[in-house]
């Protein structure tokens, strides 16, 4: 679909429209420019939801079936996991609604 890998990563379950099958790309993971080292802890770092370099970047693509097929098995893995750790005290389950 000819995304780039900072914004396959910041997709959400929530920019998918499934009815009409549409992609609405609005973020990227990476590091804000501004940040440091010493802004957060090493392991996110570079994985701060940052907007698209401009408005034109944001875009709506439309999804083809093999992937919106691809979209809908991680969407029932994903639901399936949460509902299995959602009280597991030691290995709780984070939602942030991440697609990958």
């Amino acid at each position: 679909m000819g995304l780039r890998k900072q914004e396959i990563n910041a997709l959400k379950y929530s920019n998918i429209d499934y009815i009409n099958r549409k992609l609405y790309l609005t973020l990227q993971l990476g590091r804000k420019t501004n940040d440091t080292i010493d802004d957060y802890p090493r392991k996110i770092l570079t994985k701060q939801e940052v907007k698209l370099k401009s408005h034109n970047s944001e875009i709506v693509l439309d999804i083809p079936d093999m992937v919106f097929e691809a979209i809908i098995n991680e969407s029932q893995k994903y639901k399936r996991n949460k509902k299995r750790r959602i009280n597991d005290k030691t290995n709780p389950f984070y939602d942030h609604n991440y697609i990958c």
